[in-house]
């Protein structure tokens, strides 16, 4: 079990082990980050219960053995905050439709409010035309 022989250690203090045990056990978190959490607990050198190597922990976990240097790796040099949460996307994986201005990114329908319609819901959707105009081409809804 003990004989660790990483460069990269992972020593808890009581307080982040006791925050990372809450963790696990309270079950609230998403599946991955309570998955890192275990991750650190089993690897962790300065517990009894704790120091396994990469591959004994993927074993007990059932993951690869990568996953857990990887977050060994991050919490040694980036912290606990950056191994347990997921990397936050620079940009969104899919363009906005409507980019909240009236006109549309991906150049889809123009939602407008219906001339002298009755009801809240009534909307005209402007299609363009041949010519690119779409003041001729509105279609109720």
């Amino acid at each position: 079990m003990k004989g660790i022989t990483h460069k990269r250690q992972v020593q808890l203090t009581d307080e982040q082990r006791h925050r990372l045990e809450s963790l696990t056990r309270n079950g609230s978190a998403s599946a991955k980050k309570i998955q890192h959490a275990r991750v650190l607990l089993l690897s962790d050198g300065a517990h009894p219960h704790g120091g396994y190597r990469d591959d004994q922990i993927a074993s007990i976990l059932g993951i690869h053995r990568n996953t857990v240097a990887r977050v060994r790796t991050l919490f040694v040099l980036q912290g606990e905050g950056v191994a347990l949460n997921r990397k936050v996307r620079a940009t969104p994986p899919r363009t906005p439709k409507l980019d909240g201005r009236g006109g549309s990114d991906a150049g889809g329908d123009l939602l407008l409010p219906a001339a002298g319609g009755t009801h809240p819901l009534d909307v005209a959707v402007a299609l363009p035309g041949d010519d690119g105009t779409t003041d001729r081409n509105l279609c109720w809804l």
